[in-house]
Order: structure tokens, then sequence, then C-alpha cells
């Protein structure tokens, strides 16, 4: 959300009255708020403050419209996320499903190959079973 913001002088007068110490502690630069036994004093300037002046009413009108694209863009990728997430989760669950179907069917066709089949089968069994083998690959993680 875009606003306009208006800073009391006196916050800004409480805030600029921070000591910040350079030590060089064996030979390394540190920075602290407490003095070192080799502090050296550096002054600082402190930015002058800033006046804000208040918005007419043109430009509230402008915030306002700006928000509104902005809550409504937001709002319409929130929708976008929302559907892929359950576009995702719907694929997710076919191909479990895919993968367990796969399986399963290898398992038969083990079966079946333990129980005995003819020789001109055998090209059948080997094709399907690649088939299988290929839609575990792709599905199963």
């Amino acid at each position: 959300m875009l606003c306009a913001m208006w800073v009391p002088a006196w916050l800004l007068l409480v805030f600029s009255t921070v000591h910040v110490y350079h030590c060089t502690v064996d030979g390394v630069p540190t920075y602290s708020d407490r003095p070192c036994p080799d502090a050296v004093t550096l002054p600082i300037e402190v930015p002058t403050p800033v006046a804000f002046t208040p918005l007419d009413a043109d430009q509230q009108r402008a915030l306002k419209a700006i928000d509104a694209r902005l809550a409504k863009g937001a709002a319409v990728r929130a929708q976008r996320r929302a559907r892929t997430r359950q576009r995702r989760e719907r694929d997710r669950a076919a191909s479990v499903k895919t993968c367990n179907s796969a399986m399963a069917a290898i398992s038969r066709l083990d079966a079946q190959r333990r129980k005995g089949y003819r020789l001109k089968d055998a090209a059948k069994l080997a094709a399907a079973e690649a088939q299988h083998v290929a839609e575990v690959r792709r599905h199963c993680r």
C-alpha cells in the first residue's frame, strides 16, 4: 500500500543523537555503541528533516486508484497461484495413481511369466513390460 507519512521533528532529533565508535581490535575494524580505549571521535552530519506537504484531493484519488489496481492485481495473482497449486495436486494424484497401476501391471506380468507362457506371447509380454517400466520411470519418484 502506498501512503504519505509525516514524522514529527522531535522524533528525528531523538534518533539523531546516536554515537557510533570505530575501533581497531587486533587489526580488525570494529564498530560499537560503547567507547573503545583507542576511540576516535568523528563528526557525522545529520540529515535535515524533510517536511512533507499534505496530499490534495486529486493526489489522494490517484493514490487510491493505484492502491485499488495493486490490490486487484494481488488478488488475481493469488487466484492463479491457487489454481496452479490445485492443478499440481491433481497432477500428483494422477501420477501416483498411474505409478501404482503400472507397478501392479508389472507384478501381474511377472506372475504370468513365472506361471509360464507360449513363445508367440513372449514379444507381446516384453512390449507390455517395456511400456509399464516407462510409465514407472515417468510417474514414480
